[in-house]
Order: structure tokens, then sequence, then C-alpha cells
């Protein structure tokens, strides 16, 4: 999700902001802008040899950090300039991934994006204890990004799927591990509830 956010010049900026903004070095920056303005291309580029919903978020993920921060500098600055751009660049390439998903029927990430899937319905309704459980179950495992996931990340992930609120992950993960008994009450159960699924569909 972070994947843009981690290049040089998203990095430059967050430390510019986060501390002395009168000392930019303009020619740097530029350089850099130029180097990120190639990797979102380069991105949604991509998204014609991939599923390309990952690439939507991406860009999405990126506008909405990159617009928290104005607030933080002066405006009509060299720096505010560069930021007002990127996310005007991200935008016009986030709208060409989405017409690009919607374009290709064939695509199954497309039928999201058109709405054909009924996602906004879909709620999380068990105890939000349950969702964090599972979180930190596939975190646990090399499931998600071969093990390479952020916590943090996966919850966000898994609160917009499912359009349910979690705060405080941690401390529900901190109750799990004081549990008595079984730690992993949730993860039980759906091994249990799937073992009674097969079991009465082996009988039928």
């Amino acid at each position: 999700m972070d994947r843009l956010l981690k290049t040089p010049f998203c990095a430059e900026l967050f430390q510019l902001t986060n501390g002395n903004i009168h000392g930019v070095d303009n020619v740097k920056i530029e350089e850099l802008y130029r180097d990120f303005v190639n990797r979102v291309a380069a991105l949604t580029q991509s998204c014609m040899s991939d599923p390309g919903l990952p690439s939507y978020w991406i860009l999405h993920y990126t506008i909405v950090e990159l617009q928290k921060l104005p607030s933080r500098i002066q405006k009509n600055t060299v720096l505010s300039e560069i930021i007002d751009k990127s996310v005007y660049m991200l935008s016009v390439a986030l709208k060409w991934v989405k017409m690009e998903l919607k374009a290709n029927p064939a695509n199954s990430h497309a039928n999201v994006m058109n709405g054909n899937n009924d996602t906004k319905s879909m709620k999380w309704t068990g105890k939000v204890t349950d969702l964090v459980e599972l979180a930190y179950a596939l975190a646990s495992t090399d499931c998600v990004n071969n093990g390479e996931v952020e916590i943090k990340k996966l919850l966000e992930v898994l609160s917009q799927t499912f359009h349910v609120e979690i705060k405080n992950g941690y401390q529900f993960y901190h109750l799990m591990k004081v549990r008595t008994g079984s730690r992993t009450l949730f993860i039980d159960t759906l091994k249990r509830s799937l073992d009674n699924r097969m079991n009465s569909e082996d009988a039928k």
C-alpha cells in the first residue's frame, strides 16, 4: 500500500515537512519529483498486466497521505507547488487506472470498480475481537505479502473490506494473550464450523 510513499521523493517531502521546510534544495526536489513521475507512470502501466486493483489502492492511498502535507507548509512556495502537482498527477493516474479496470470485463477486479459486486453490503457481523484475531493469524503466516505485512495495515484493509471500525487492535490482541484456556477462540470456531460444514455435505 505504501509502495510510492517509500520512494526517495516522498521520503524527502515527509522529512522536509517534519523538519526545516526552509532548507529546501529546489534542484534536488525537482529531480526527485521527475523520478517519482516515472515511478507512477510505471505503476499505472502495470495495471495492464496484473489485476490492477492493487495499483488503484496504492495511488489512492498515496493521494490521501500527500494531501495532509500542505497544511504544514507555506502556500505558494516551490514545495507546496510540487505537492500540488504530485496530487494532481496521481489523481489523473488514478482515473486512468479506473477507466482501464472498467474497460476490461475479463478482469474480475473490474466488476468491483463497476459496482457489479455488492461489496458495500458485506459487513462484519461478528465481534471486532474476532476480526483482530483473524488479522493476527494471517499476519503470523506467509499468506499475505510473503509474511511481510504490518498488522496495522492489515487491520486497515479488513476494516475497509468489511466496513467495521477497528480501534486499538493491539489492546484486543493483548486480551487474547491473557485468555485462560484457548487463546484462539475464533480460529478454533472457524475450524469447527468448517469441519461441521464438510461433514454435513458429505452426509448428503
